[in-house]
């Protein structure tokens, strides 16, 4: 176990990822963020699942993204159910279905982070995901389905406190969730030094990103 761990990190690159590896725009778009805690004190990571998208150019980049905020938060909080995990699914669309992604995520949650993940929360699924998510539940093993919790509006405030939640989740708090690191580039930089890509290749992930702020920013519930 131990073994592969380590594999799996470096595979990931996670033990030379760091936040300036990212541009701007993803920590501007808000579909990642640590915010607040639950009620029993402890931290929560929310993902809002509009944020991933099934785009070949940004595949990577995003899973890593995710990838490395929930280690960030496996190392600092490196107790047993030490953290918690909220994906949102409001807003989420057919065009964000990503089974591999999905699958990444629970081989994550099973085989490199079994013991500190408090609980996985999924919250307000949209009603076309439900028959799909109930096929997803065959994959999970049975200490993976006890950590795991359906919530909607009106029952979320089981685990955590509405008052300790964020607006642009339906949440009563009014403090910012948006987290910028110093030192951060844009996609026009970061793209073509920390990925690779051509001048046409920046530009489309500019152009994508421009897009999914606008929708995050959109949907923001009051």
């Amino acid at each position: 176990m131990i073994k592969d761990r380590l594999t799996w990190r470096k595979e990931m690159s996670l033990d030379t990822l760091r936040y300036q590896k990212f541009p701007i725009e993803f920590y501007q778009s808000g579909g990642i963020f640590e915010f607040k805690h639950d009620n029993d004190g402890d931290p929560v990571l929310y993902v809002r699942s509009k944020f991933n998208v099934n785009i070949e150019i940004l595949s990577k980049p995003l899973r890593q993204f995710l990838i490395f905020f929930m280690d960030q938060m496996d190392q600092r909080f490196s107790r047993e159910r030490s953290w918690g995990l909220v994906f949102d699914a409001q807003g989420f669309g057919w065009h964000n279905i990503d089974f591999d992604f999905l699958h990444l995520i629970i081989k994550i949650l099973k085989y490199y982070m079994p013991w500190s993940v408090k609980y996985v929360i999924i919250y307000e699924i949209p009603w076309f995901l439900e028959s799909i998510w109930k096929g997803v539940q065959h994959f999970i093993p049975e200490d993976g389905k006890r950590l795991i919790r359906v919530y909607n509006k009106k029952t979320i405030g089981e685990t955590i406190d509405p008052m300790n939640m964020p607006q642009v989740i339906g949440g009563l708090s009014k403090e910012n969730h948006i987290f910028i690191p110093e030192g951060v580039e844009p996609a026009t930089v970061i793209g073509k030094i920390e990925l690779g890509l051509n001048d046409e290749e920046v530009n489309r992930i500019k152009k994508h990103l421009a897009k999914l702020d606008k929708e995050m920013g959109e949907l923001i519930k009051v």
